[in-house]
């Protein structure tokens, strides 16, 4: 439910989460915002999370506009965090992503997520870039997206 009332509940959407992700990170992640009222994570039968999760907020705008500008990371992936809508347009989201999302391998292991940004730059207006970084060593897996504005700079990369 979206409205103006600073008292009403928002729910977002939050994706490129990983498989192991707790309850605990996610409510840690989203700490700065004053009530975070709900934490769904997605499981599949195996109690995996399939990447993404729904969270509950209340504070209106305000908590929106947190929530939304946000750089949360957790266990070295960037969080997608938009608002939650409709299945219809959801799928829609997912498909843009999909065509403006590009996988970048054999990266050289100093490269950070801003590192990553700025070699795609010259295609292109860069929404996001970041890179894969390993569960307990936290050191680069060498791979890691970068997400376009549009599909002209996918093409051009």
């Amino acid at each position: 439910m979206t409205t103006t009332n600073d008292t009403e509940s928002i729910k977002l959407f939050v994706g490129c989460l990983v498989t192991k992700v707790t309850e605990e990170q996610l409510r840690k992640c989203f700490s700065e915002i004053e009530t975070v009222l709900e934490v769904k994570i997605c499981r599949d039968q195996n109690n995996f999370c399939k990447g993404y999760a729904f969270i509950t907020i209340s504070g209106g705008k305000v908590n929106l506009k947190k929530a939304l500008s946000m750089k949360a990371c957790i266990e070295g992936r960037q969080l997608d965090v938009t608002l939650a809508h409709g299945l219809e347009l959801r799928n829609s989201t997912i498909q843009r992503q999909k065509l403006h999302k590009i996988f970048v391998k054999n990266l050289p292991l100093e490269f950070d997520d801003k590192s990553l940004a700025n070699l795609f730059l010259k295609y292109g207006t860069v929404k996001k870039a970041y890179v894969i970084y390993h569960y307990n060593t936290k050191i680069s897996k060498r791979y890691g997206y970068v997400e376009f504005l549009d599909k002209e700079s996918v093409d051009k990369a």
